[in-house]
């Protein structure tokens, strides 16, 4: 079964996104995501995006427009196929610009740049109730894992103020 995980990372270990993607999979690998340590071997392996590639800009559009966005994902249940999703994404954001961010190619190790973004006030907003010391399961809209690379429980930012700007945010993909 597939995961969602957010891993913040500090700016200042990253000026690109690419960098910020491939900096979070060798920390992952260093704490023993796969295997054992700090995770304790949490998956079999992970990939950033993966089935999740293009999550940070579905959270933007669920963000801007809730209800648009919960109309979509109700008919995306039912969709049956990869070109009917786009479609379906086509049709309830017409004016959106940019790599659709739904049914992508997940055989990418690194993912796509909008995999990993610096944490801004939707960002913020839309993970903060995911804050977390342990990797736990995750629901993709409801309910999100996040953590830090470089932050303890008690220093996690309380509010945008304090959050906003200070960390990468990228999508990883895991397997369990």
């Amino acid at each position: 079964m597939h995961f969602l995980l957010y891993v913040c990372l500090p700016t200042d270990e990253a000026g690109t996104s690419l960098q910020a993607r491939r900096r979070v999979c060798r920390y992952l690998n260093e704490e023993h995501f796969v295997h054992g340590g700090r995770f304790c071997g949490c998956c079999d392996y992970f990939s950033v995006g993966g089935r999740f590639s293009g999550m940070l800009n579905m959270l933007r559009l669920k963000q801007h427009h809730p209800r648009v966005f919960k109309k979509f994902l109700t008919r995306y249940q039912d969709v049956s196929d990869a070109q009917e999703g786009y479609e379906l994404f086509r049709r309830c954001f017409p004016k959106y610009e940019g790599m659709n961010p739904i049914n992508r190619s997940n055989d990418r190790f690194y993912g796509y740049p909008d995999d990993a973004q610096i944490m801004d006030e939707i960002l913020f907003a839309e993970l903060k109730d995911g804050f977390n010391e342990e990797v736990s399961f995750a629901f993709c809209f409801e309910k999100p894992n996040v953590i830090f690379t470089d932050l303890c429980e008690n220093e996690w930012p309380a509010d945008a103020s304090s959050g906003v700007g200070r960390h990468w945010v990228v999508v990883i993909d895991y397997h369990d």
